[in-house]
């Protein structure tokens, strides 16, 4: 069974790259994708992915409160961070928020597909 992704990011090349490399991947279909939190808000009205891979650092709604909103509304979506904050920082907060996973924007594909790998399958990825 694939796992239906979104994407969510306010770069388009960055949306594009996570794309390409997801596009062959087994587990993985990417079913939507969104380059703001409001978008991804709006998406999830119409389509329900089993993992969010979202950035934190966007215009107007940023991940922290994206994450907030999709645990309300959508408790069983998983949600990766991949962002180029700081992990030492961050990490903490967002999984208090209902984060299941943190990545930084630097890490090779190879830690990011475990990472959604991981995710995917039930378990945390900090």
């Amino acid at each position: 069974m694939r796992n239906k992704v979104m994407l969510i990011d306010d770069h388009p090349a960055m949306l594009m790259a996570l794309k390409s490399m997801l596009l062959n991947q087994v587990p993985f279909e990417v079913v939507a994708q969104a380059q703001s939190g409001e978008e991804c808000l709006s998406v999830l009205k119409n389509v329900q992915p089993d993992i969010v891979i979202l950035d934190l650092d966007m215009p107007k709604t940023d991940g922290f409160d994206v994450i907030r909103k999709i645990g309300i509304s959508y408790p069983n979506i998983r949600i990766l961070i991949l962002s180029s904050l700081d992990e030492q920082v961050y990490g903490g907060r967002v999984r208090s928020l209902g984060a299941h996973g943190f990545v930084n924007k630097t890490a090779s594909a190879n830690i990011i597909l475990a990472a959604c790998v991981a995710v995917s399958q039930g378990y945390t990825f900090f």
